[in-house]
């Protein structure tokens, strides 16, 4: 099992994802939980996409190993600043209430999980559905495939 989180560098907007989480070339992941905090009072409107393009990806998250090896082959990183391909539809949605600062989402994928093939084009994105985005922080937890 591996995980990253951090506090999101860019806002993201509905064409560009906040953070997002990457298969390599040479394999692909099994997302388990993804949680996102809104540690702001504004309201947000965020949910879970798949990516079918890299677009141009912001630094990367330093993933943690739960079993200390090998190394992950999935990659976390931070706020796009062009846009991947989405697909249409929502894995997930939730809006954040204004006023609500600290508020948390948590979606856990069970029985096979949200899968990742492999290949460098395959994400999943948190993205803002609507409206403006916030910085929030985002928790992915993965296996690998």
């Amino acid at each position: 099992m591996f995980s990253a989180a951090a506090v999101c560098t860019g806002a993201g907007s509905t064409t560009l994802p906040c953070m997002s989480i990457y298969a390599s070339a040479s394999g692909g992941g099994i997302l388990r939980k993804i949680t996102v905090e809104n540690p702001t009072t504004s309201a947000v409107d965020i949910a879970v996409r798949r990516a079918t393009t890299a677009g141009t990806q912001g630094a990367s998250v330093d993933e943690q190993n739960w079993q200390d090896s090998p190394a992950p082959e999935c990659q976390v990183v931070q706020a796009h600043t062009v846009g991947p391909t989405i697909s249409a539809g929502w894995i997930d949605r939730y809006q954040f209430p204004a006023s609500m600062a600290g508020a948390a989402v948590v979606w856990t994928y069970e029985g096979s999980g949200l899968v990742i093939p492999k290949g460098t084009a395959n994400g999943i994105v948190v993205i803002p559905a609507a409206g403006t985005g916030q910085l929030c922080v985002v928790t992915f937890q993965w296996e690998e495939s």
